[in-house]
């Protein structure tokens, strides 16, 4: 049997405030870094386009310059990894606040407990669709989490999920061809494949702010209504004062 009302838990609410401007924050670390390394793409790209057409030898040749030029791309693969690996952490700790936050303030029934809602990014092939339905329950629960089965959920969520797969689809597919590479054609093939990756990487990280912003703004002013409910003033009772006393008391405050 379900509850149709759940009681909020108010005195366990955590204050996502600090968090969620840090999980941001690293998302927009992630999109600079990748503009960095597209940048350091196209000039590896444009040397290639300057080499002049000739045998094994000029390939060699060329792969030897291009190694002196790509070592800007090593350093910035190296911190694309810190920057990645600290985007993970952040934002499934904020997906875990989130998901706490919406059962202590009132919502019943939710399919996702915080721990699973993390968890499902770990879990081979329900990878593909529990965590963004999970996504998408802390977003309806945010909105008004006593009622929020019947809350809309935004176009963002399958727009950020598709680009987010394919960007790791895509991702593992130009990181081979460009270590595969043996001729110049099939490096520059390879060069496509990374920028349509980081084209990919920018509009999911972008598309995850959005969210991230509004689930926090939903979810703010929904623990505001919760801890400092609106008064009725039908219900409210009211004294009533003499007139000479509201009169004294406005004068007094004049």
């Amino acid at each position: 049997m379900t509850d149709p009302i759940k009681t909020p838990s108010l005195d366990q609410l955590k204050d996502p405030t600090k968090l969620t401007r840090w999980t941001i924050g690293i998302l927009y670390a992630h999109i600079g870094i990748a503009v960095i390394a597209w940048i350091a793409l196209l000039v590896a790209y444009v040397l290639m386009l300057q080499m002049p057409d000739g045998g094994s030898g000029d390939f060699q040749r060329m792969l030897a310059r291009l190694h002196l030029a790509d070592q800007s791309r090593v350093v910035i693969g190296l911190i694309q990894i810190i920057i990645w690996i600290t985007s993970i952490i952040l934002i499934l700790k904020w997906i875990y606040r989130m998901n706490d936050n919406a059962h202590q303030l009132g919502a019943a029934d939710m399919e996702f407990t915080p721990g699973w809602a993390v968890g499902w990014y770990f879990v081979p092939f329900a990878s593909l669709v529990k965590p963004y339905q999970s996504m998408k329950e802390i977003w309806k629960t945010s909105i008004d989490p006593k009622h929020w089965q019947q809350q809309p959920a935004s176009a963002l969520l399958p727009w950020w999920w598709f680009f987010f797969l394919a960007e790791n689809i895509v991702g593992r597919f130009s990181g081979k061809a460009e270590t595969d590479a043996k001729t110049p054609q099939e490096l520059m093939d390879a060069f496509d494949l990374t920028q349509i990756h980081l084209f990919m990487l920018i509009v999911a990280c972008g598309l995850l702010i959005q969210i991230i912003r509004k689930i926090y703004q939903n979810q703010t002013a929904a623990a505001s209504l919760a801890l400092y409910p609106p008064v009725d003033p039908e219900t409210t009772p009211h004294e009533e004062k003499n007139p000479e006393e509201s009169a004294s008391q406005t004068a007094d405050t004049i």
